[in-house]
């Protein structure tokens, strides 16, 4: 809960119409569907909207205050205004407030090209079985989510769980100017944003913004088979995670468990573990490595780490295996970029089956970089033994064109750019007991795909 005095000081907003200061706000919205009785409602700006048109709805849901950009009149007389110069601007810092009140909460932050989220769901996981954690919820990890999340700590919480995102520099920096972490975890430095930031090199300075603020009390967990991540340097402590031989805490004899997830050990601080995850893929087991290394760092046993994983599971539309008329489908559609493609077709390539079908969307955000990389995923399609290839978009053509190029037969390789006509064509070109891979970014829709699927 928050003051209004809190408010203006956290903000430097001025009050536009009440001097009543006497007032307690119940929790903090950027939505005026979900303003509820007694909350401050804070209007953002976008591209194509602009939440101060909803400041009256907000307050007729029953909101008391919001915050404006602009010298408004509300519908309500009772209704308190507060002028700020920038909404987004003033909800960071409201949330950079409440990490300051409540900074006995150790705060961890991830970042990293792809696995951000299941390491955050692992870490989390893992650290319930003895403290309450906070997280931010699906993908509530940019300069909006985190702070909303943020403003639901209170001194009930031990610890706190942040996926940070980025799209350019500066970013990561001005999340961890909010969250002021403790520790932190970078999963990878992959080809994400290539497009924007220009090399890996780049990315890895990008990323790399999550350790400004820290010093020899830290650590920061960095996965150690990473070719430059293994390379960073800095006044805080590392330990590195990961298969090679010179990680801290490194993993081996990774192996399918019965349940469709993975079994492996682990040795770290001189002893040997071994533990169950519900998720496929030895990428997953990356993921877990630094919340095995956390738990125990925090003072949890084997036993409860090894509970804490088995509780994870991958979220929706991220390498989710269901069946559907004899076919087993793998809905990986939440997004793509050339790592997680690879990631995504190794599960495929895994399945044991007649025939595998990999039906792949554009990858976008990759700019000057993405006829390359597209062709480059055909050729490790037909490299890998896909045996059917289904793209769909126009940059998704040099998947096609890769594959073909590198020797898959033009039969087994099918190109679409409209959704229905692709939909129309799939019972045509599938077979009962193939498996099935559906991935794209996720502005392609790909997901209609997987759904479409589900209802054969």
């Amino acid at each position: 809960m928050l003051t209004l005095e809190e408010v203006l000081s956290a903000t430097g907003g001025k009050l536009i119409n009440n001097t009543n200061k006497d007032i307690v706000f119940s929790s903090v919205t950027t939505n005026s569907k979900e303003a509820g009785q007694g909350m401050l409602f804070i209007p953002l700006i976008g591209e194509r909207f602009d939440g101060h048109n909803f400041i009256n709805d907000a307050a007729e849901n029953g909101a008391a205050a919001a915050l404006t950009k602009y010298n408004l009149k509300p519908d309500k007389s009772d209704f308190i205004l507060i002028k700020v110069d920038d909404t987004l601007r003033a909800l960071q810092d409201l949330a950079k407030y409440i990490r300051n009140k409540y900074n006995r909460v150790k705060v961890i932050a991830i970042t990293g090209s792809a696995g951000k989220t299941t390491t955050k769901n692992f870490v989390t996981s893992v650290l319930r079985e003895k403290y309450k954690v906070l997280c931010n919820e699906g993908n509530y990890n940019n300069q909006i989510g985190m702070p909303l999340t943020i403003m639901n700590m209170d001194g009930s919480y031990d610890i706190a769980v942040l996926e940070m995102g980025m799209n350019s520099f500066g970013e990561i920096r001005r999340l961890s100017e909010i969250a002021r972490q403790d520790m932190a975890i970078i999963t990878n430095i992959g080809t994400a944003h290539l497009g924007k930031l220009g090399s890996r090199v780049n990315i890895l300075k990008a990323k790399l913004e999550i350790t400004e603020h820290l010093n020899e009390g830290n650590v920061v967990y960095l996965n150690g088979d990473d070719d430059l991540l293994k390379n960073v340097k800095g006044a805080y402590q590392i330990k590195y995670f990961g298969c090679e031989e010179n990680n801290d805490i490194k993993v081996f004899k990774l192996k399918d468990n019965k349940n469709g997830g993975m079994e492996f050990k682990i040795q770290y601080k001189g002893n040997v573990e071994k533990f169950n995850i519900r998720l496929p893929g030895r990428h997953n087991v990356l993921n877990a490595l630094p919340a095995i290394a956390i738990g125990y760092d925090f003072g949890l046993n084997s036993e409860e780490i090894s509970r804490g994983l088995l509780k994870t599971e991958n979220e929706k539309m991220r390498l989710k295996l269901f069946e559907s008329s004899n076919m087993k489908i793998i809905d990986d559609t939440y997004n793509a970029n050339p790592d997680s493609m690879i990631v995504a077709i190794d599960y495929l390539i895994d399945c044991i089956t007649n025939r595998k079908v990999a039906i792949l969307g554009d990858m976008l955000e990759l700019d000057n970089y993405s006829e390359r990389f597209h062709t480059e995923i055909g050729k490790y399609c037909y490299l890998n033994g896909i045996d059917i290839l289904i793209t769909y978009g126009t940059m998704a053509e040099y998947i096609a064109k890769g594959a073909v190029d590198s020797g898959m037969n033009e039969k087994n390789v099918y190109s679409f750019n409209d959704m229905g006509k692709l939909k129309e064509n799939l019972p045509l070109i599938l077979k009962s007991d193939d498996s099935i891979l559906i991935k794209g970014s996720r502005a392609m829709k790909m997901d209609e795909i997987a759904e479409y699927l589900g209802e054969k």
